[in-house]
């Protein structure tokens, strides 16, 4: 339902003023004082009216009075032209001042009424279309600035209205209906999680991949804080071993400038002895002397070869290509369920297709929702006629006639008054004559004092009981007339009371009459709209109703298709079928090659361990790591060996110069120490023999 128009005739500030509504949403504004509320005020009573009943006006009745009475006074009349959703438009008049002629008028049908379908308190109210009332619809749809929180303390008002509001639009339903309406909004509109193309799931799912996408990033930002870590702390051990070189740099550089002090002073020393020159000795021996000093210069500075413990080079290479294997062997295993699940939905997709061979799901028309619309409001409006016959027509004198009975009692039965009468006239008079006689005799003839004064008593007593007659006369006069009076109106109350009851009972007839034409020609329009050849009442309802459990059927089944479109379209998750099907035979290749290149013992066990992608992205990480560390223990362990033969051949070829020289020097010894012993030795006996 929507407002098309309202019409003050006379309300508030305006008379005979209409404001033209648009569809939809309609912004009434301007200065203060311009009339806003009041047109706010006129929307409310143009639709709902004002109750009529007997009573004393509510509160909020004489606040609404006092708001929006005419302020000029008279008429307080309001009206309001409305479009409905089955296609009428109907025009609502209020009389809200004597709430005696009120109406709701077809606009379009020659004003025909339909106000007993509204009725409330009374009095004609709009908002009974929506399933409302004045109250409620007051507190849902024409709400007051400081009225937004009253629905919170007294919710209850509004429950049983809401319910039948959203599930029949206006009748007298449970909520079932309101819940089917509910479940399929969120069918629709939200989806669950079941469903990957509807809002809930897709929520879900990025808070998946945002939750992922986190947990990514702090491990990354931990690592990296770790690494930053190392980093810093190597730096500065290079800076203290840059520092204690730098140290141990001058300290040497300090003890080779003493050494070469020393070395000067004795040279110094050792030339002044030798003016001449130096003593020559024997040149044969010379070259043997050489050699021997040679042979013991290599054998002291030769080093002392230390072999190195822990994983050996084969180790290193061992756990490197065992480590290769274990990572082959796992990603075979993820590429295999890959390709399995890839596989598995390829299948899944092919049954899923089978239901929709035009490659969209069925998708009721809108013709024929507001087929099943038209057939659900003929049937509802049909159903209290199923079983009843027609209406019985009014029997008895018809209003024409009451009316002529009730002109012909006002011009026959109407009481008159009745004549006064004369006698306590005459009897008044003759007192009031007798009383002055007797008083004029009394007061000018003193003979007829006595005789003066009885006749004027007897006067004044005549006088006396003339007055009481008359009075008592009135009141019995008074009385009669008072029941005739009575019988009179007791007479014409009936009469009018049966015209009242005769001219309801047609206007109930004629109503009664006009619905259930309305209902007939409403369950023949819907059900030529539905095609329906049946011409009985009896037997359109009864087709009607198997037409519309089909369709509710249909409707059915087409929301299991829809959830199943639903699943199809999340399992190919935008891709095509085809693009699944190559994306599953690349796998497959891929998972064959894998499977092919990979050791069977590690395949077997890495397929129970259930390994996901992400798992793999981290194992792999993992093995890169482990990895690297291995290559580089590998590369020091392999220098440290090739250092320890090198020391060793070093330590060979001091050892065999030595025992060269011995030979030469004809010294003999079997442990290479003591053939060095023995050398020095020689070169001792040497510098005697070259001192002396």
């Amino acid at each position: 339902m929507q407002f098309e128009s309202v019409r003050a005739h006379a309300f508030g500030p305006f008379r005979d003023a209409t404001v033209e509504l648009a569809p939809g949403m309609n912004v009434v504004y301007g200065p203060n004082e311009a009339g806003k509320s009041s047109w706010r005020a006129a929307l409310y009573a143009g639709l709902c009216g004002m109750r009529r009943r007997r009573g004393t006006p509510t509160k909020e009745e004489r606040e609404f009075a006092e708001r929006h009475k005419p302020w000029s006074g008279g008429d307080w009349e309001v009206g309001a032209v409305v479009a409905l959703n089955d296609g009428r438009v109907v025009e609502l008049r209020h009389d809200l001042a004597g709430r005696v002629d009120s109406s709701a008028r077809d606009a379009n049908r020659a004003g025909r009424d339909y106000s007993g379908e509204i009725i409330n308190d009374g009095a004609p109210d709009g908002s009974v279309w929506l399933g409302l009332n004045r109250r409620t619809f007051l507190s849902v749809a024409c709400v007051r600035q400081a009225d937004m929180l009253g629905i919170l303390s007294n919710p209850e008002m509004l429950q049983e209205d809401m319910e039948r509001a959203a599930a029949t639009a206006g009748a007298d339903e449970t909520a079932a209906r309101a819940l089917d309406i509910l479940d399929s909004y969120r069918r629709d509109v939200v989806g669950t999680s079941r469903a990957p193309t509807k809002p809930l799931r897709q929520s879900e799912t990025r808070v998946d991949e945002a939750r992922t996408v986190l947990r990514k990033a702090r491990e990354a930002n931990a690592s990296y804080l770790q690494r930053r870590a190392n980093v810093d702390r190597r730096e500065r051990d290079a800076q203290e071993a840059r520092r204690k070189a730098a140290a141990v740099e001058a300290a040497l550089a300090e003890d080779e400038a003493a050494q070469a002090e020393r070395r000067l002073e004795q040279a110094r020393k050792l030339d002044g002895e030798f003016p001449e020159g130096a003593p020559r000795p024997s040149p044969e021996r010379e070259g043997v002397a050489d050699q021997a000093a040679a042979a013991l210069n290599m054998w002291e500075s030769r080093p002392s070869p230390t072999e190195p413990d822990g994983p050996t080079v084969e180790e290193y290479d061992r756990r490197i290509a065992q480590s290769n294997a274990q990572f082959v062997a796992t990603r075979a295993a993820v590429a295999e369920r890959e390709a399995q699940d890839a596989e598995r939905r390829l299948e899944r997709i092919r049954k899923l297709s089978v239901h929709f061979p035009d490659g969209q799901p069925p998708r009721p028309s809108a013709a024929d929702h507001e087929m099943e619309l038209q057939a659900e409001v003929a049937l509802r409006e049909w159903e209290p006629w199923a079983s009843r016959l027609l209406p019985s027509e009014p029997v008895g004198a018809s209003v024409e006639e009451i009316e002529k009975e009730l002109a012909e009692f006002d011009a026959t039965a109407a009481p008159t008054p009745s004549a006064p009468r004369i006698l306590p006239f005459v009897a008044l008079a003759f007192g009031l004559v007798a009383a002055g006689a007797g008083i004029g005799v009394a007061a000018f003839l003193p003979d007829l004092r006595m005789a003066g004064i009885a006749l004027a008593v007897a006067g004044i007593i005549g006088v006396a009981s003339a007055l009481r007659w008359r009075a008592a006369a009135r009141s019995r006069k008074q009385a009669q007339a008072a029941r005739e009076q009575a019988v009179f109106n007791a007479s014409r109350n009936g009469i009018i009371q049966r015209l009242e009851s005769r001219r309801k009972e047609e206007i109930d007839y004629q109503a009664e009459l006009e619905r259930r034409s309305d209902a007939l020609n409403r369950l023949a329009d819907a059900a030529s709209a539905c095609g329906v050849a049946a011409t009985e009442p009896a037997e359109q309802a009864q087709a009607l109703r198997e037409w519309r459990e089909a369709r509710r059927e249909a409707l059915r089944k087409n929301d299991e298709l829809g959830e199943l479109w639903d699943e199809l379209r999340g399992v190919l998750g935008g891709s095509s079928p085809e693009e699944v099907a190559a994306e599953a035979e690349r796998l497959g290749r891929d998972s064959t090659f894998l499977v092919a290149s990979a050791d069977a013992m590690l395949l077997a066990s890495a397929r129970t361990e259930g390994l996901t992608p992400e798992r793999l992205a981290e194992l792999e990480r993992e093995t890169q790591e482990n990895r690297v560390e291995w290559e580089r223990a590998r590369v020091k362990r392999q220098s440290a060996d090739e250092q320890y033969s090198l020391d060793r051949n070093r330590v060979s070829e001091a050892e065999d110069a030595l025992r060269a020289a011995a030979a030469e020097a004809q010294v003999e010894a079997d442990d290479a120490d003591d053939v060095a012993e023995a050398l020095r030795e020689w070169q001792e006996r040497r510098k005697q023999s070259i001192a002396e």
